[in-house]
């Protein structure tokens, strides 16, 4: 059994036994941590087969597209502080690399049975993780104010702190309510939209303050415009108490949209499962970008 990972590491089982067919190394890891969290310690790393991706990413890395570009994702690159792999969430910052959609994809791969090798595309763009305090946005009655601490909960790692989206992927939310009214903004939080998923596991008791603060009003008033189904109050979980969440999916873009990182961006490999060895990598292009 062959398992691939965003990583770009690929393990390997005998199916019935279970037993690693090459070694597996359990590594020391970063232990930067949040307030509060306590990372393992270390992470397994398998000796063989070979990693299909790049896993490091360094100033030697940034784009040379163009002198303009190069200086202006070197600034970006300076601004987290962290680019060791299994580096934990911090405010400081971390990369994830090969990227949140990079090592292996949602395809898989595909295994020749008869001569053993492994084929699989990946994709290596990275992407900046950093995390904010949020208790403060958890604090306050006014239906904005529990609207604002839903959007943490929900929202704000796809739309940003700011609302501000991040200029492709997500949208910017700004000033939504100039684009819809209390009522579609319901209709999209329930049904979802493009890349957006349905929320619909929403209470009311969070949907009516969440429309309170992107609409910036109170929630009687988007109550009203959207007409929804009084329900009663549910209690705060534990996940609303977390202190902190990211700033959102970013990637690491140009102004141009082109990956800050010197190519390939994406590849095709071939891995002999026999001997753990890669036999070839080829660029690919990646009609998501």
């Amino acid at each position: 059994m062959a398992q691939i990972t965003k990583h770009g590491f690929i393990f390997l089982f005998d199916r019935v036994t279970g037993t690693p067919l090459f070694p597996i190394e359990e590594r020391p890891v970063p232990q930067q941590a949040l307030p509060g969290e306590k990372p393992w310690p270390t992470q397994p790393f398998p000796t063989l087969p070979e990693p299909f991706a790049r896993q490091s990413f360094t100033m030697a890395d940034i784009t040379r597209i163009s002198p303009e570009a190069h200086q202006e994702m070197s600034e970006k690159f300076r601004t987290i502080r962290h680019a060791e792999m299994f580096t934990p969430p911090s405010k400081e910052g971390s990369w994830i690399f090969p990227g949140f959609d990079g090592g292996g994809e949602w395809g898989g791969a595909a295994v020749d049975p008869e001569s053993g090798i492994l084929y699989v595309n990946s994709t290596e763009l990275p992407w900046s993780l950093t995390m904010i305090d949020v208790a403060e946005n958890k604090t306050g009655t006014s239906a904005r104010a529990k609207g604002h601490a839903v959007y943490n909960k929900h929202c704000l790692s796809c739309h940003g702190p700011e609302l501000q989206g991040n200029g492709s992927s997500f949208p910017a939310l700004k000033e939504i309510g100039k684009k819809y009214n209390a009522g579609q903004l319901r209709s999209i939080i329930a049904n979802g939209r493009n890349m957006m998923p349905s929320f619909k596991h929403l209470s009311e008791a969070e949907k009516e303050p969440l429309l309170a603060f992107l609409l910036n009003m109170e929630g009687k008033d988007a109550a009203r415009q959207a007409k929804p189904v009084e329900q009663p109050k549910e209690p705060e979980s534990a996940e609303a108490l977390v202190p902190f969440a990211m700033t959102g999916y970013n990637r690491f873009l140009d102004k141009d949209g082109y990956p800050g990182i010197q190519p390939p961006w994406g590849t095709l490999n071939a891995v002999d499962l026999n001997s753990g060895k890669l036999l070839w990598k080829v660029p690919w292009v990646n009609s998501k970008r």
